[in-house]
């Protein structure tokens, strides 16, 4: 009979998930001597003491147990001689949901044993999801006070960017404030309070042929492109000019 998905479960797979910022190969030797204490071992187990009391779950009823399941499964396939990193191909299904032909090489694909290209789709909720997980972040970026630095002609050269116009900079840092009000396009799902700082950068000039410059310039033409003024394009890129400004000062 097929279990039921709780709640509960849910809570538990969750709980494990968050120990995977632990070591998975220094997790496995916890009951070894040697794993006493020591810069090396707060930094590589921070929750030493939960995998410690997780060592005698062994029916994974227990966060510790199952990431320590995990943990060795990983361990055991690392050591592997005939393993190979194996390619993940991620589509996104133009009518909603995955075709026949999808299903069936994303089922040929579970093999762990294969060295053949793993294969998912993501469907309209997962990239929605994603979004909203994006949005959270921002926002907790924005508040610690960090910024991103953006390279426009690097993204739309290397990236899925068609036009300068679709770079994000414009969700990231809004032109205007009232870009992110609650269920407009910036912020579908009033998850941001504020804009989080950018700076204008060229990545490497000997390989994307810009300067910093033509950088601004180009977003200055973008933002016109979106239907902002000539005014609104000035004041941005100078507010993100100062930022940059402020951010060099502060790391020199």
């Amino acid at each position: 009979m097929k279990e039921t998905i709780t709640d509960s479960h849910i809570l538990l797979l969750y709980k494990a998930w968050k120990l995977r910022r632990n070591c998975a190969e220094l997790s496995t030797s916890v009951k070894s001597a040697s794993i006493t204490g020591g810069t090396k071992v707060k930094v590589a187990l921070p929750d030493l003491a939960i995998l410690e009391r997780g060592l005698s779950a062994t029916d994974e009823t227990s966060a510790a147990g199952l990431f320590l399941s995990w943990s060795r499964h990983q361990n055991r396939t690392n050591l592997s001689p005939n393993r190979k990193p194996r390619i993940a191909c991620v589509a996104t299904p133009r009518y909603g949901h995955a075709t026949r032909q999808q299903t069936l090489l994303e089922s040929q694909s579970i093999n762990h044993s294969s060295n053949d290209p793993i294969h998912d789709h993501d469907n309209q909720l997962d990239l929605e999801f994603m979004h909203a997980l994006q949005d959270v972040c921002i926002e907790r970026y924005a508040r610690l006070g960090l910024s991103i630095e953006a390279n426009p002609s690097s993204n739309v050269y290397i990236g899925q960017l068609q036009a300068y116009s679709e770079h994000p900079i414009f969700r990231w840092h809004p032109v205007r404030i009232s870009d992110l009000k609650a269920g407009g396009p910036i912020n579908l799902y009033g998850l941001r309070k504020r804009k989080i700082d950018v700076t204008i950068n060229t990545d490497d000039p000997g390989v994307i042929p810009t300067t910093i410059r033509m950088e601004y310039h180009l977003m200055h033409e973008a933002a016109l492109e979106r239907g902002y003024t000539k005014l609104e394009a000035d004041e941005w890129l100078n507010c993100i000019s100062q930022l940059a400004r402020t951010h060099f000062s502060d790391a020199h």
